[in-house]
């Protein structure tokens, strides 16, 4: 799981939907927008996470929100 911040006091929480490699030790990552400009609780979203070799893009699910 990882944990996005998205500013304010809150954050929302991805699951992979299969194997992502590099997740553990990325430093950065992207989010495609290709399905709109906003995600809700239960959309699949593509994280796209740098590699040494090639950008590797992994498939996630929107847990949901949490406060911190």
């Amino acid at each position: 799981r990882i944990f996005v911040d998205t500013g304010g006091r809150e954050s929302f929480v991805l699951e992979p939907v299969g194997t992502c490699l590099d997740i553990d030790f990325a430093q950065q990552i992207a989010i495609d927008s290709r399905y709109g400009p906003s995600l809700c609780t239960g959309d699949l979203a593509d994280v796209i996470v740098p590699s040494a070799t090639r950008p590797d893009r992994c498939r996630m699910r929107v847990i949901g929100r949490v406060e911190r």
